[in-house]
């Protein structure tokens, strides 16, 4: 590897660990909840990006009418109730992410990880 980096960052959702099993419960328990129609883990995964608040948006434009601002924040914080504490229930890396870490750190490399996830569920 070129000597000339200086680190290196990686995402996790998505990047180093699959965690759309653990978001998929929670969506779900919120939909239960909201008396709306349980979503597949492949709906799941097309509507992961850009945080909690646009995941439950599109999970309940997926399973009828979205809701005004105000619910949708409070679905939101809810969402988060169900998640954060079990956040790596079902979360595991993808397969060569722990051995790709292990060889970057062996040969010297500073390594950082970024989330959007809230910090409760890190």
């Amino acid at each position: 590897m070129p000597k000339s980096l200086k680190a290196v960052l990686f995402d996790l959702d998505g990047t180093l660990v699959d965690s759309a099993p653990d978001l998929h419960v929670a969506a779900n328990l919120l939909m239960v909840e909201n008396d709306r129609r349980e979503l597949s883990l492949p709906e799941i995964i097309k509507m992961i990006g850009d945080g909690v608040p646009k995941l439950v948006e599109r999970s309940f434009a997926a399973t009828g009418d979205v809701p005004d601002t105000d619910t949708l924040a409070a679905a939101s914080k809810r969402y988060l109730e169900f998640y954060e504490p079990h956040a790596a229930d079902l979360s595991t890396p993808f397969p060569g992410a722990i051995a790709c870490l292990e060889r970057l750190k062996s040969a010297g490399y500073p390594l950082a990880v970024c989330t959007n996830k809230p910090y409760d569920a890190t």
